[in-house]
């Protein structure tokens, strides 16, 4: 019987972990799809009814295997492009630098100092200005750690950065709330993005990422 209950207690404990982990992926998901649909109001020209050269209606075009937004007369079409992302791990006091999200998606939740390139911006002008921006701290980039795509529909291409401190003290500023310096004992729970929790894990096993 003893056996039995520590079985029953086993499986009632699992079933709890794995119901927190998807109420959680549920937030972060409510929470992405949220903010997206807020960027693509913005970003997406489907409610556009002209072209932006000529002003002649948009139509449905098949270019390249896809279906696209097209001129229905001149040679424009929206390609919907990914747009060029940055986000850079700063080893700092024996931990790594994390900034709290001012902004949805995922407000109030931390992240690596990161945003959107700049028109002809260099990528590590890019995540050097960004780092700056968010954190008060001038870094010099180590290497470029990868590239990489988000999935769940996101349109970015994610340039991930390692990077070396310099100057400069943590201050928040720009689109983040809060700066601060975590160790892996301290992380917080509520890390936004899959692929910086996989960094951030990677970072902390390895003492840098692969």
């Amino acid at each position: 019987m003893n056996q039995q209950s520590n079985i029953a207690d086993a499986d009632k404990e699992t079933t709890a972990r794995t119901k927190d982990c998807e109420e959680q992926s549920a937030v972060e998901r409510d929470e992405l799809d949220s903010g997206r649909k807020r960027s693509e109001a913005k970003l997406e020209p489907y409610n556009m009814n002209t072209c932006p050269l000529c002003a002649s209606p948009l139509k449905s075009v098949h270019i390249g295997g896809r279906d696209r937004i097209g001129c229905s007369k001149c040679e424009f079409v929206y390609w919907n492009n990914p747009l060029p992302v940055t986000a850079t791990l700063i080893p700092h006091d024996d931990g790594l630098v994390l900034v709290k999200r001012k902004f949805e998606p995922f407000v109030g939740w931390w992240c690596l100092p990161g945003g959107f390139m700049e028109s002809a911006e260099h990528p590590e002008e890019s995540a050097i200005r960004e780092v700056y921006e968010e954190t008060g701290l001038t870094v010099e980039i180590d290497r470029l750690l990868g590239a990489y795509s988000p999935g769940r529909g996101i349109n970015v291409l994610i340039l991930m950065y390692l990077a070396k401190h310099n100057s400069g003290i943590l201050q928040a500023g720009d689109d983040a709330e809060e700066v601060r310096t975590f160790q892996v004992s301290d992380l917080p729970e509520q890390i936004a993005f899959d692929l910086h929790r996989k960094m951030i894990s990677d970072f902390f096993e390895n003492g840098t990422t692969k």
